[in-house]
Parts: structure tokens; C-alpha cells; sequence
């Protein structure tokens, strides 16, 4: 029988290993994101848990996250060599990803529709899931109320002129009359109120920090109460100082929904169409002590959304 000599068989049995290791496919180097978040403070760690979520679900094609937080003279943002993806959680941080000029595309969770349209005006690299429901929405919950309001009063800022038209146009496709207040700031906003409080059977509150702020939010929902005029908020803590009800989407629903829209980010390496985006579904928070006060029942909205219109 023929035998290898010593050496032979060890130099043999090192080019066996190397041929058994040596793999015939390239290691997957996974994406890489760049987390950067405006705070640490309740809603926006749960759109980050939402989030994280979300990406851990693709096993070996899970992102690598390098997280930062935004400061407020700006954190240096570790983004060279360019991450795959530019993630945001909140409006500082979307705000000073925008200052810094990112190469990479930028997905905005946990803003406002105005402020993404503020932050990025060019929008070419930018993507958001917003946390304000559309005005037809906010609107249409005056419908759920009885007896049914036929003026709806909205207070806006002297420069939202666009949001204007728009808000008549959806009122009147809802059945109801839009009596709009302006103000040019905090201090005059307590006339514009008035106004309103004075025909409106209904106030519906919208976003608009240049009128809305904790100060004037807290006088409207005083002065509505007693003159037994019902106010529909945008958030959960205006249900819970006053407001008859309230829609919002939750932050696990924004995290959840970005989750998703990363993934397919990630996946074709292109952001969505629809630029401003948000969840299929809001959370509707009713007052029933306000409610029952004030002599007013509410049907149960519909709280679905379709993702097919922005």
C-alpha cells in the first residue's frame, strides 16, 4: 500500500482546510444606520423601541445602528464613510441632520408635517412618518359628535394662508362651515379665541406652534368649557386637560411605521414615492367627564387610514 511521507500528508491535509473554510460566497456586510434622536424622554424612546424592533426582525439582514443624540449646539454626526441610512427621532435631531448636509437618505419619525416641510424644504433625500393626523381627519371627528356642529372654529397663525384655503376646502366636503381665527403671535391670540368662542359650536385645534402653545392651549380649553363649547385636540394630553377628544398617532405606531418604511429603504435603496407619510391607524382619547358635562355624545370614529393618499 502506498504511504505519504510525513510531510506530504500534513502539507495535504493544510490545503483540505483551506479549501473546506474558503467560502464560495462573500460575508454579508449588513446596512448600516445611523440612529440620531432628539431626546431620551418617554415618546421618543418608544419610537425608538418600535423601531428597533422592527429591523430585528430581518435576522442576518438586520442594520448595524450607531445611535447619537442631537445636542443643542450639534453634535458631530459620525456619518463618514455615509451610512446606508440617516434615521431621526424628533425635530432637533432632523433639524441638525439637515444643518450638517448628510450624503445619505434621511427617514424623519416623530415630527411634525410642518416641521418636516420647514427642515426640508428640499425633500430629494428626505422622508418622514409625521405625527399630526391630516385636516380632513381632524375635521371629520366633529361629525362623531351630537348634536352635529355646523361651525367648526380653527385657530391659525397670520401666515399659514396655504393651510387656510385648504381647511375651508375639506370643511365644506365634511358638511360643516370653517370659521377661522388668525393671529400673528402668542399675544393676540386671546382675541382670536373670543372670536371664535363667540359663533363656533366646535373648536378644533390644530398643530400650529405659532398660535398653540402650552400658555394659549390652556386658556382655549378654559374659556370653551365655560361657554359649554366642545375642543377636539391633537394629542393626549390636551384629551386629559379638557379637550371633549382627542386623535394622535401613538410613538410605537410612528416607530413601527418607520420600521417598515427602513426596511424598504434598506431593501431598494430608494425612499418612498410619498415622501410625508403616516400610520394606518390613530388613537382616538375621549373626555367622558368634559363630554357628560357638557351635554355632548360621540359616536365611535373610524380610525383607519389609507396609505394610498398622502
Amino acid at each position: 500500500m502506498y504511504m505519504c511521507s510525513g510531510w506530504k500528508l500534513s502539507l495535504w491535509l493544510v490545503m483540505l482546510a483551506l479549501l473546506l473554510t474558503a467560502s464560495p460566497v462573500a460575508a454579508i456586510t449588513p446596512p448600516a444606520v445611523l440612529l440620531v434622536q432628539s431626546s431620551t424622554e418617554a415618546p421618543y424612546a418608544e419610537t425608538e423601541a418600535a423601531l428597533r424592533a422592527v429591523l430585528a426582525k430581518q435576522g442576518a439582514a438586520a442594520p448595524a445602528i450607531d445611535k447619537v443624540m442631537a445636542g443643542d449646539n450639534g453634535t458631530a454626526l459620525p456619518d463618514s464613510p455615509p451610512h446606508d441610512l440617516i434615521i431621526t427621532i424628533g425635530t432637533r435631531a432632523a433639524a441638525q441632520v439637515r444643518s450638517a448636509g448628510p450624503h445619505s437618505p434621511v427617514l424623519n419619525l416623530l415630527i411634525t408635517s410642518e416641521a418636516f416641510n420647514s427642515v426640508w424644504q428640499d425633500k430629494t433625500h428626505a422622508a418622514a412618518v409625521v405625527v399630526d393626523l391630516t385636516n380632513q381627519d381632524l375635521l371629520s371627528l366633529s361629525r362623531s359628535l351630537h348634536p352635529r356642529p355646523d361651525q367648526v372654529g380653527i385657530l391659525l397663525g397670520s401666515s399659514n394662508s396655504a393651510a387656510e384655503e385648504s381647511l375651508r376646502s375639506v370643511a365644506r366636503q365634511a358638511g360643516v362651515t370653517a370659521l377661522i381665527a388668525k393671529a400673528d403671535n402668542e399675544k393676540h391670540v386671546a382675541k382670536a379665541i373670543t372670536r371664535l368662542l363667540d359663533d363656533a359650536d366646535v373648536i378644533v385645534m390644530m398643530p400650529d406652534k405659532a398660535v398653540i402653545t402650552p400658555y394659549t392651549a390652556k386658556w382655549l380649553l378654559y374659556m370653551a368649557y365655560q361657554k359649554k363649547v366642545p375642543v377636539i385636540g391633537y394629542s393626549r394630553a390636551l384629551a386629559d386637560a379638557g379637550a371633549v377628544m382627542a386623535a394622535y398617532y401613538e410613538p410605537a405606531d410612528i416607530g413601527t411605521h418607520g420600521g417598515e418604511l427602513a426596511v424598504q429603504i434598506l431593501s431598494s435603496g430608494q425612499l418612498p414615492t410619498i415622501r410625508l407619510q403616516r400610520p394606518t391607524r390613530y388613537t382616538v382619547r375621549i373626555n367622558h367627564n368634559v363630554a357628560d358635562s357638557l351635554g355632548i355624545h360621540i359616536d365611535a370614529p373610524v380610525t383607519d387610514k389609507d396609505q394610498s393618499q398622502p
